[in-house]
């Protein structure tokens, strides 16, 4: 069962793939579950999937999830290139915060297939976010709104 808190403003600010995962990614998510710092929602796996890879985003209208699909557009190797340098950043800065635990391995694995990804083999323009291209290629991703 994936989940999704929702800060005091109605907007997602972190997702999991499963209760434990959670645990892993945001050991005081409690507060959220007493709705002390906004609420914790149980998400679908396919919003879950929309949303780790950003082919969809979302808020919360205080019933229900609403999503809207996005429309990202990579347009050539150079852009993808400083997309994937930032990605590898904040992954390094998160990483220090998780590598002693599972999702530590998770988001680790995740930065080398990023450092790894040929990105001259991608046809351009791309209509989708790196996240969406690397789902497409068999990799298990980790979100941006899984970090942060």
């Amino acid at each position: 069962m994936a989940h999704a808190l929702i800060d005091e403003h109605n907007q997602i600010f972190l997702i999991a793939e499963s209760t434990e995962e959670l645990q892993l990614q945001y050991p005081h998510y409690g507060l959220f579950e007493n709705n002390h710092c906004g609420r914790m929602i149980t998400i679908s796996q396919e919003d879950f999937d929309a949303l780790q890879d950003g082919s969809k985003k979302g808020s919360f209208n205080g019933t229900n999830l609403v999503l809207e699909n996005t429309n990202y557009v990579c347009n050539n190797q150079e852009q993808v290139d400083q997309l994937i340098e930032g990605q590898i950043t904040d992954l390094n800065n998160y990483y220090n915060k998780f590598k002693s635990n599972a999702f530590g391995v998770k988001i680790n694995n995740y930065k080398t297939v990023l450092t790894n990804l040929d990105t001259s083999t991608i046809s351009y323009p791309y209509n989708g976010t790196i996240e969406q291209y690397l789902k497409s290629q068999g990799h298990s991703i980790v979100g941006y709104l899984q970090i942060h």
